[in-house]
Parts: C-alpha cells; structure tokens; sequence
C-alpha cells in the first residue's frame, strides 16, 4: 500500500494492483499479489509522523486517550 503521484499510476497498471484516486494529484495503490503478503498489523496515519515508527506523533491541538503502554511516552524525541 503506498501513496502515488498521478503521474506514476501507469507503472501500477494490470491486474495486479488496485488504484484509488484520492485528489486531482495523488492516488492509493495497493495489491494483494505482489510484495511480502505478509498481515499488516499496525497502520499509522498521521500528519507529520516520527521517523522512528515505535514513536506516535501528537498534533499540537490532538487529544487522545492513552493507553497504559503509552503514559510516559512524549511526542517524537528530538536527537
């Protein structure tokens, strides 16, 4: 699954791959065939996420409710 300019949809042509559009310049593909085929388990959307994926991002006016895992965690750290 990824997020693709327009203007690269025909390299994800066939029958093996799906394609959304999401807005007059970007489109989601995804596939069901190619890649490691293996579950996704987790899936973070996020504004601006962290570059470390155990890190979740926080927007400035975000509430949440964390869970016990997360009580003492902070936004991305800055190295």
């Amino acid at each position: 699954m990824k997020f693709i300019d327009n203007e690269d949809v025909t390299k994800y042509s066939g029958e093996d791959y799906t394609v959304q559009e999401v807005d007059d310049d970007h489109s989601f593909v995804y596939s069901k065939t190619k890649g490691n085929n293996m579950p996704y388990t987790t899936i973070n959307l996020e504004s601006k996420p962290c570059l470390d994926p155990i890190e979740v991002s926080v927007g400035a006016n975000s509430q949440f409710y964390p869970l016990e895992r997360d009580r003492n965690t902070n936004d991305c750290d800055v190295v």
